[in-house]
């Protein structure tokens, strides 16, 4: 399942996204493994952030940082994260869970400085 966020991050900027872990029924689960990977529009990895760890609590922020929002040429101004977990629950041991998250960045707008 894949969620469009509404909040722009900021070209070069820091930008936090949350996530909430539940099971089925909505009750919270602290995940047994969790990784995270960030990409472009294309499917490329952003700034090597391949299958990044973060704690296993039911709900944490996912920081990035100003690397994971630089904007080229080659990268667009959409960014994908990809969070897989793996949990139990009264379901089962081991289930297994795959969402992404879409946002865009908004590129910053720049003018040269001229020295006179």
């Amino acid at each position: 399942m894949k969620t469009i966020l509404n909040e722009n991050a900021t070209e070069n900027s820091v930008y936090g996204i949350e996530i909430d872990f539940q099971d089925m029924t909505g009750t919270p689960v602290s995940p047994n493994s969790l990784t995270w990977t960030l990409t472009d529009e294309t499917g490329h990895v952003v700034n090597n952030r391949y299958q990044e760890s973060a704690p296993l609590n039911s709900s944490i922020i996912v920081i990035l940082n100003n690397n994971d929002l630089a904007v080229y040429p080659t990268t667009g101004l959409k960014r994908f994260l990809l969070v897989e977990v793996e949990y139990d629950s009264t379901y089962g041991t081991g289930l297994t869970l795959k969402a992404e998250c879409e946002f865009r960045i908004e590129p910053l707008v720049s003018f040269p400085t001229v020295i006179a």
